[in-house]
């Protein structure tokens, strides 16, 4: 879905109005389908949990630029090497309980899936 405006500016002058106006400004809104799942239903202390985030542009047209950010509960930690999108495995930057992995570009109805497992403290 497009988003257009302009502006515009009245002047007065010599007892006329003149209205100058602005170019169009356009604006898409987005749409993007995102799902968390677990891999278990239940773990105990020093079990893992496998966690996938599936996200799909429903945008109508391809995006660019997108962060995925995900912050771990506390009481979990990340397992390294285990960051995979759509089953190859890729390298997120972890700052503290938040990883974040960069999306080059997702195309107009294309799915991703990215999965990474946690270790319960």
């Amino acid at each position: 879905m497009k988003i257009d405006n302009k502006s515009f500016i009245d002047i007065e002058s010599c007892e006329e109005i003149f209205s100058l106006e602005s170019n169009e400004a356009e604006v898409t809104k987005i749409s993007l389908e995102i799902e968390k799942t677990p891999g278990c239903r239940y773990t105990i202390e020093g079990g893992q949990i496998r966690w996938c985030t599936r996200i799909k542009n429903n945008s109508g047209i391809d995006l660019e630029d997108l962060t995925f950010r995900d912050v771990l509960a506390s009481g979990t930690s990340y397992v390294t090497g285990s960051f995979m999108v759509n089953g190859s495995v890729a390298t997120p930057t972890i700052s503290g309980q938040t990883l974040t992995y960069h999306i080059d570009e997702l195309e107009e109805d294309e799915e991703i899936t990215i999965c990474f497992k946690v270790h319960v403290n």
